[in-house]
């Protein structure tokens, strides 16, 4: 769990750091990431929300397939196995 959610906050960063540029440490930026964690008796959700460059609308709905990226040199399989991880994890 703990390293899916980490491959989701840093597709997060990216975008926004793609957006905005880099933050300067101690200085508040435009860019802003926001976690928000909900939860009831048989389900737990979190949402990941940021204000980044966003996903194309072309082939959208294949981001999550393995191997497809909208980066130029990377072939990223972080967004496929987190939403496999998530989608499978059992509440306790």
């Amino acid at each position: 769990m703990g390293q899916a959610l980490t491959n989701v906050l840093k597709n997060a960063v990216e975008a926004v750091d793609q957006r905005f540029g880099a933050p300067i440490v101690g200085k508040r930026g435009e860019g802003q990431i926001t976690v928000r964690l909900v939860h009831n008796d048989a389900e737990i959700a979190v949402y990941v929300i940021d204000n980044g460059v966003g996903l194309p609308q072309a082939e959208r709905d294949r981001l999550t397939e393995p191997y497809v990226t909208t980066r130029a040199k990377e072939q990223d399989l972080a967004l496929p196995l987190s939403k496999r991880f998530l989608r499978t994890m059992p509440v306790a």
